[in-house]
């Protein structure tokens, strides 16, 4: 027996046998590079742990810190037109498709 990895489009489900692939298709998806759609994980995950420390530990360094990290997310998603609308859109759309 062999075991096979897939991976799937967090948007539309379509399934890819590399991360590399389905991270490129998700990329194109938001019309960034494969590189400004990594940069754009990685501050949503920065993010969401800094909103999740300021939670556990509520000071001053730890609030400055969820300000810093939401403006550098908020500056890239400006900057590249990643508005919620916009976001919501393809969620959405992708979801109805596969749904079908």
């Amino acid at each position: 027996m062999k075991e096979v990895t897939m991976y799937k489009c967090s948007y539309c489900n379509k399934l890819f046998s590399s991360s590399h692939e389905c991270l490129a298709h998700e990329a194109l998806m938001f019309n960034l590079s494969l590189e400004e759609y990594e940069k754009w994980l990685k501050l949503q995950e920065k993010a969401k742990q800094a909103s999740f420390n300021v939670t556990v530990v509520h000071n001053e360094d730890n609030i400055r810190i969820v300000d810093e990290t939401y403006r550098n997310m908020l500056a890239f998603e400006e900057k590249h037109n990643l508005t919620d609308s916009k976001i919501a859109n393809i969620k959405q759309k992708h979801f109805y498709e596969a749904s079908r």
